[in-house]
């Protein structure tokens, strides 16, 4: 399989996608879909961004005529978790189980992006001396951009929220203690709101209930440290709070569709 590719998509070539080792930026250029991820769903209208990770599930329902450029790249290319310190898309552009999973754009960021990902084509075509540093600064340069809208795009959302500051402390709450036993009712009080009210927030600003937040932020740290350490599937299990590494595995595999011994052999390996 290609390191790096850029293709043509329309209604069946997403139908047929799978999960599989390939980072996706997809480029929604016309029509319009309900995409599903991890636990969340959105309804995506072009032009927008749409960012998968290896291995991530998804699904896209309800297709009218859809059609766009699917930007694909292997880890062993460009590693989002490696390389997080110096291009910090995880969790803004890929990961994120608090953010929707689209990018919004207007015609002129479409197009923008539609040239950078017809420039990375045919670069791939060309072929030549120092290719694939082509392909690596191109890369890189979408999305970084893409991150910089996305983070952006992401602020401006909060702050027309009238319950900004509560989304902020949820997030902050959240990243702090995802892999603790803390309940619904903790979570409230710290929020200072009854648990109705909670589960009401929740539904209202993420479509998902606290513990599909909460396992998927802890599948996420599960995947991270997999890739990029090499601790032991029952201290991983450990380091995310399960008591049970069988447990443990099993939830991962209902996650990721394989056990974590597998994820990670294919994810380093191919």
């Amino acid at each position: 399989m290609p390191e790096i590719a850029c293709l043509p998509f329309d209604a069946a070539a997403l139908a047929c996608l799978q999960r599989d080792r390939y980072y996706r930026i997809l480029l929604l250029q016309s029509g319009d879909l309900e995409a599903v991820c991890n636990s969340g769903r959105a309804k995506v209208r072009a032009p927008a961004l749409l960012c998968l990770s290896p291995y991530q599930f998804f699904e896209f329902r309800k297709l009218r005529e859809p059609g766009g450029l699917e930007l694909r790249f292997l880890p062993d290319f460009y590693c989002i978790e490696m390389h997080h310190n110096r291009i910090s898309c995880s969790g803004i552009l890929f990961n994120s189980p608090l953010a929707p999973p689209e990018l919004r754009l207007n015609a002129d960021e479409a197009a923008q992006f539609a040239a950078l990902f017809d420039e990375l084509r045919a670069e791939a075509e060309r072929g030549g001396e120092s290719q694939a540093a082509m392909l690596l600064s191109y890369l890189k340069i979408i999305i970084i951009r893409a991150t910089r809208m996305k983070s952006n795009s992401a602020a401006a959302w909060s702050l027309r929220q009238p319950d900004h500051l509560i989304i902020e402390r949820f997030r902050q709450l959240l990243e702090e203690s995802y892999c603790l036993p803390h309940s619904e009712s903790r979570f409230a009080a710290q929020l200072q709101m009854p648990a109705t009210g909670f589960r009401r927030f929740l539904q209202r600003h993420f479509g998902r209930t606290l513990a599909q937040l909460r396992r998927e932020r802890v599948m996420l740290e599960a995947r991270r440290k997999l890739v990029l350490s090499d601790l032991r599937v029952q201290d991983v299990a450990q380091a995310l709070g399960f008591e049970d590494p069988f447990y443990f595995s099993r939830a991962f595999k209902k996650h990721a569709g394989m056990a974590p011994e597998d994820f990670r052999r294919r994810y380093l390996n191919g």
